[in-house]
């Protein structure tokens, strides 16, 4: 999996038809951090290329792979998945 860490406010931007819907059996949709103010985005590269929508995001963070998004989730900034 592929993950990007963007602003709320780009939300708008973001084409969810191109993300992955399902995480290990379970509805996902976004992970936000605690303040509310940053989510993380998913896809697989393996199903699909990175999103087209991707280059029109100004606040992106990343892309990590699975090895670097955990201590980013792990650094209590970020609410549990649901």
């Amino acid at each position: 999996m592929t993950h990007l860490i963007i602003n709320v406010s780009e939300i708008p931007l973001v084409d969810e038809t191109q993300l992955v819907s399902q995480l290990f059996g379970v509805k996902y949709k976004y992970r936000y951090n605690l303040a509310g103010t940053k989510v993380i985005l998913i896809w697989d590269e393996d199903e699909q290329p990175t999103p087209t929508f991707i280059s029109s995001l100004m606040t992106a963070e990343g892309p990590y792979v699975d090895l670097e998004i955990v201590p980013i989730i792990l650094n209590g900034e970020w609410e549990n998945q649901s």
